[in-house]
């Protein structure tokens, strides 16, 4: 069985610091997306003009690293079930959905800390508005394996409760 963990949560709220906290406690690959398209793409401008078509080199990826029978995690804002990236139809592949909570500051303090290092540019409205779809009811019904509410989280902590869900 391939084991897949999607990570879901705002900009912020700590997705690639579990994931990378994942890669390195339990041998998962980390795929970052954003760094994905930054590599293949450049930049945002030229990722908009290819959206559809980097997504799927993305798939493509992943499906990849997953055929070679590798443990992959990856993080996404929005849980939709009908997501490109999630192959519902693979039996042999277990995805685990992980929830990351944080509060709409910490969220906003965190994107305006990080800059754009290894991130697309994201203004403090548009962060507020991805968290405000984010916690919409559209979303709470989505099933989760885990939720982690990622705010002064002792890496410890977090790493227990993963424990519970990775094999």
């Amino acid at each position: 069985m391939n084991n897949v963990i999607i990570l879901f949560g705002v900009n912020g709220s700590g997705k690639s610091h579990i994931a990378k906290l994942i890669q390195k406690e339990f041998g998962y690959q980390y795929i970052s997306i954003e760094e994905f398209f930054i590599e293949n793409y450049g930049g945002v401008e030229n990722y908009r003009k290819n959206s559809k078509q980097a997504w799927k080199l993305l798939k493509a990826h992943i499906d990849s690293q997953v055929a070679l029978n590798r443990k992959v995690c990856f993080e996404l804002v929005f849980p939709e079930l009908e997501n490109i990236l999630i192959d519902y139809e693979n039996p042999t592949i277990d995805y685990k959905f992980v929830r990351v909570d944080v509060s709409l500051e910490t969220s906003l303090s965190r994107v305006d800390s990080r800059g754009l290092r290894q991130n697309f540019p994201k203004s403090r409205e548009f962060v507020t508005q991805t968290y405000n779809k984010f916690y919409s009811e559209q979303y709470k019904q989505f099933p989760f394996d885990l939720q982690i509410h990622n705010e002064n989280i002792p890496e410890v902590v977090l790493i227990e409760s993963l424990k519970n869900i990775l094999p």
